[in-house]
């Protein structure tokens, strides 16, 4: 009796198990549309799902019951497998291709892409993991204990000793050992550079950053060092190296420089604020470093343009830099000539068009070439896009606007409030993987309170906030209250879990359960599920 009552109990576990992983498809305005129950369901590319179907008395863990099927639930690949997943795409691999897949059959992965409406094989069942290899969508990396890269075109696989391969450019990728130390291969797996390095990392599709620990120096496109990596910082202009140097002071030992003091032209009883001063070392003693603390330009041949003479180098609009010379801002050109002087207490780039310039708690504005646009001599300047800059003057904001090329305006009142203040909302960009400033919306202040207005200058949100607001998804705004870009309040919802898809419909959850709305806050999908994945805007995969 006692066996059949845990027999009993084990079958009705396993039954409510089985329900609480009950999918489906809702669709905007029919509800559940599957006739079918599933245990698990993915969306995995336009009509096709990834699935998994309910049956009692099954252990899921070791089941082969996954396949794929149509939103009509047509079987185009049979329930015969451990586990589908498709392949990450971390680096835009598939560039509107349709997504490769993993394929478990519980002893082995092996690849599979689609190929008009039929799943074919790329590899055999012997591997733990696939990963994105190359931006051109040719090879990706195969993982059994090392790292192998798989030709997608001739199915070609070149084994490795490395246990983790990253893509650099369409010709090299970063090779990573058991001791984490970095090389580098080419596509048919030769060493071009062996792994001495801490960290190798693209940061164009001409340039390679190095690192030995602290110490940063760049390879080209080939993967040949043109920058030794003895500096503190690397970053890019349009065709230049902007690069720091060190403080060597801060790397020696005292009883060192005491015995070197004849060839050092400093004084070891300074404080310290001096000694971080730059100096010159003699070459007798240090050899790599002659300059310290500062900065310098290169092209990306490693030939030096600009001499290591500026406090900083940064990227400015088109091929000039925004340069720190004795404590004050001036812009130059990539050779080094000053085209916007050195009496600045700030300058900034905005919109890649604009340099906003401080002195002496005033602002003006100019562009490329030094071309001045609003004199010196202003509050507040916010520029809101490429052609559009908010200025306050005589206690008025006041909305001055260009034409393309930039020799006519006009200027327009507004009904701002003179005591406004505003700051920008940075925007994740999918296509270019970069943050930009948002031109839809800004933040407005007010004494200590914060809200919302748009391109248009509506007020979306008042000022009643105290908190900053940040901006997610391009959907919803998250003060200490949650609003749409509509301005509706979002009540009671948990927002974490929302994603950067169709941007008209936001998934939310109330205690447990997961809901969409849309920017009006009217609810698309009911409240009552324990998971949702968005397919197209109107339907969404659900989970009872």
């Amino acid at each position: 009796m006692k066996i059949l009552l845990q027999a009993f109990f084990l079958f009705l576990g396993g039954v409510l198990f089985a329900q609480q992983n009950e999918y489906t498809i809702y669709e905007v305005g029919k509800g559940e549309i599957l006739k079918n129950k599933y245990f698990y369901l993915g969306h995995y590319v336009d009509d096709l799902f990834i699935a998994v179907p309910l049956r009692d008395s099954v252990d899921y863990t070791y089941a082969d019951l996954a396949g794929i099927i149509t939103i009509k639930e047509e079987v185009k690949l049979p329930f015969q497998y451990r586990n589908i997943e498709k392949v990450r795409d971390d680096y835009g691999l598939y560039k509107e291709q349709v997504p490769l897949l993993a394929i478990s059959n519980g002893r082995g992965r092996a690849l599979y892409r689609l190929n008009s409406s039929v799943f074919e094989p790329l590899t055999d069942f012997k591997y733990l993991k696939f990963r994105p290899y190359l931006f051109d969508g040719q090879y990706l990396m195969a993982y059994n204990g090392f790292g192998q890269m798989v030709n997608l075109e001739t199915r070609e696989i070149t084994n490795t000793n490395f246990t983790e391969l990253l893509p650099l450019n369409n010709d090299l990728i970063a090779a990573i050992d058991m001791w984490r130390k970095c090389g580098i291969l080419n596509k048919q797996g030769d060493t071009i550079l062996l792994p001495t390095y801490d960290r190798i990392n693209n940061i164009s599709e001409q340039l390679i950053t190095i690192s030995e620990g602290e110490t940063l120096g760049v390879l080209d496109a080939k993967g040949v060092q043109i920058v030794p990596p003895i500096y503190r910082n690397i970053t890019l202009s349009s065709t230049r190296i902007l690069a720091k140097s060190f403080d060597e002071v801060e790397h020696i030992y005292p009883e060192l420089i005491a015995e070197k003091e004849e060839v050092m032209d400093f004084d070891l009883v300074k404080q310290t604020e001096e000694c971080r001063k730059p100096f010159i070392v003699s070459s007798n003693y240090a050899k790599k470093r002659e300059i310290f603390n500062l900065c310098g330009a290169f092209d990306f041949y490693g030939n030096q343009k600009i001499p290591f003479e500026y406090y900083s180098l940064t990227k400015g609009i088109s091929n000039e830099i925004i340069a720190n010379k004795n404590g004050k801002m001036g812009v130059i050109t990539e050779d080094g000539r000053v085209v916007l002087d050195f009496e600045y207490d700030d300058i900034t780039t905005l919109f890649d068009v604009f340099y906003l310039v401080t002195k002496e708690d005033k602002q003006g504005l100019f562009i490329q070439g030094s071309k001045k646009l609003l004199e010196v001599m202003y509050k507040d300047i916010f520029p809101i896009s490429a052609h559009s800059v908010l200025f306050l003057e005589h206690g008025e904001w006041s909305k001055v606007t260009y034409r393309s090329e930039y020799k006519k305006h006009k200027i327009h009142k507004t009904n701002l409030n003179a005591n406004y203040s505003f700051a920008y909302m940075d925007t994740f960009n999918r296509t270019t993987a970069t943050y930009e400033k948002n031109t839809d919306f800004f933040v407005v202040l007010e004494c200590s309170n914060s809200g919302i207005v748009d391109k248009h200058l509506n007020v979306i949100i008042p000022c009643k906030h105290r908190e900053i607001p940040r901006y997610f998804n391009e959907k919803f705004f998250n003060f200490e209250k949650k609003y749409t870009v509509k301005g509706i309040e979002l009540k009671d919802m948990d927002l974490s879990e929302d994603n950067v898809q169709f941007k008209e419909v936001i998934i939310g959850k109330k205690g447990e359960k997961y809901g969409v709305v849309n920017d009006k806050g009217t609810v698309l999908v009911p409240f009552q599920y324990s998971h949702i994945q968005p397919i197209d805007g109107k339907r969404f995969v659900v989970r009872k």
